[in-house]
């Protein structure tokens, strides 16, 4: 007759964490270089790029020895940044396909005209506190119910 180890099922869930926090660490490293070697590829004179700090430009030129690489943010405007500096490679878009000559028969669904109805500018409110508060005390005054809350504005 065999003994059987008994199994802690404590155990065997910090061994299930720890698998799966190694395989996302490896997993988050894979797709880091991926992105840097993408960068790295991308990273000719010509490209636009952005830097980590959100700078837009140009790149003039990149010296592998120094890992800078001299970009043009604006006309005149030269920067010179590590090469890890760059955040992403702005990827061309396709152009959109131009409209056919011929209508569509599908136009889908019918918008409706709301012209006439203004949109509310949530910026500014339409009744100031003041006003609110003599509109209410002129209720009181009549004998109305007034609503008080805040959410009535």
């Amino acid at each position: 007759m065999r003994k059987r180890f008994p199994v802690n099922p404590n155990l065997l869930i910090m061994l299930a964490l720890g698998a799966l926090l190694i395989f996302m660490m490896v997993s988050s490293r894979r797709k880091q270089k991926a992105r840097q070697e993408q960068i790295s590829r991308g990273l000719v004179p010509g490209a636009r790029v952005m830097t980590g700090a959100g700078i837009f430009g140009t790149v003039v030129s990149v010296d592998e020895e120094t890992n800078q690489v001299t970009i043009e943010s604006g006309p005149g405007t030269q920067l010179i940044v590590h090469r890890q500096a760059i955040g992403q490679i702005e990827v061309d878009e396709p152009a959109a396909p131009a409209a056919s000559a011929e209508p569509s028969t599908n136009q889908g669904p019918i918008q409706r005209d709301d012209a006439d109805e203004t949109p509310l500018n949530n910026s500014e409110p339409s009744i100031t506190d003041a006003e609110l508060d003599a509109h209410n005390e002129a209720k009181r005054a009549k004998g109305d119910d007034v609503d008080d809350s805040d959410d009535a504005k």
